[in-house]
């Protein structure tokens, strides 16, 4: 369908350092598994797509492997931090802002752990008001300001999530990535984006949780941000399944989870009665007095069954009737 960037949900910084490093295909798979997050790097079903993006790297058209989030991972934090300083004190905003402050350690500190300044309400506003005035003078500068400007966002974005205990500011931020991949970093590039279902549906805070305590009221989802930055042009697909096993590798205190029957009348329930394994249920010429465009019972959410208008959440719906934990890729097998 002519894509030609894959994006996942692992560290932007992380994978732009390791990929501009590799030249043969042996270098960019192990770039790719060293440097996503678990879910991927490690899985047995993700290898296929890791291993098909390698080999795209010595033909005419290569798939492009790009991050949306944040974090950094070690050692891209140590070299981070080196690369930002030096570009900063070329531009003689260091020693403006920072100089004589304890702005480097509690930055290198920080990229380690989001959670440093969680407790700490004074140093953490001052850690944002510096951050900030850091980032001030680089947004209207070069490409090379902006996008330090955004590097220092995203760190501003992960100490608001540990300090506030909320997804929020790290939806934002991913969004804000997203565009600035988009815009900038692959202009006229079509972008299939991996990441979890929660994440990228918009409307998050209309969906009732029918059985769990909380609730996603007043919750902003990246979905929701990146409605507001694009008119159209994002297909959002989540997916849902009837029966079979769910689960991954690295839940180290469980194994994988039986899905329930689901409820009668629920949207996986109706989906159950075809006869196609697979099935894409498309929403986005679903008229208004369809009974689609009614709240229905459906789980695309960690199968937690919840009850929303799905046609303003997401454009479709991936069915899979039967459902298969993610596993572990054996490092000591040459066939994935």
């Amino acid at each position: 369908m002519n894509f030609d960037v894959l994006a996942f949900e692992s560290g932007l910084y992380d994978l732009r350092l390791a990929t501009e490093r590799a030249t043969t295909p042996d270098e960019y798979l192990q770039a790719a598994t060293n440097t996503l997050s678990r879910p991927w790097a490690e899985s047995k079903q993700v290898r296929p797509v890791l291993r098909y993006y390698a080999e795209t790297q010595t033909t005419e058209t290569p798939l492009h492997l790009a991050g949306i989030d944040g974090a950094l991972r070690p050692p891209s934090d140590s070299l981070f931090l080196v690369r930002l300083k030096s570009h900063l004190l070329s531009q003689n905003q260091w020693a403006e802002v920072v100089e004589g402050t304890n702005f480097e350690q509690t930055l290198r500190t920080q990229l380690r752990n989001p959670l440093a300044l969680a407790r700490d309400t004074a140093a953490y506003r001052q850690f944002i008001t510096q951050v900030d005035r850091l980032i001030q003078p680089l947004e209207d500068g070069s490409s090379k300001d902006e996008f330090w400007a955004l590097m220092l966002e995203n760190v501003k974005a992960q100490v608001q999530t540990g300090f506030q205990r909320s997804y929020e500011p790290r939806n934002r931020q991913m969004a804000h990535n997203l565009v600035w991949l988009a815009a900038e970093a692959h202009p006229d590039r079509k972008l299939i984006v991996w990441i979890a279902s929660s994440h990228g549906v918009r409307n998050l805070s209309s969906i009732e949780r029918i059985t769990a305590d909380r609730s996603y009221e007043g919750q902003t989802s990246m979905g929701d941000v990146l409605a507001e930055k694009f008119d159209g042009g994002i297909y959002t697909l989540g997916i849902t399944a009837h029966g079979g096993k769910y689960g991954a590798f690295y839940w180290d205190d469980q194994g994988p989870t039986t899905l329930d029957e689901p409820s009668a009348g629920s949207v996986e329930a109706l989906l159950g009665t075809l006869s196609h394994d697979y099935s894409v249920l498309d929403f986005t010429d679903v008229p208004s007095s369809h009974w689609l465009s009614k709240p229905q019972v459906a789980r695309p959410l960690g199968y937690e069954e919840m009850r929303a208008d799905w046609t303003e959440v997401m454009d479709g719906l991936l069915f899979i009737r039967t459902m298969h934990p993610n596993t572990k890729v054996d490092p000591n097998s040459n066939v994935d």
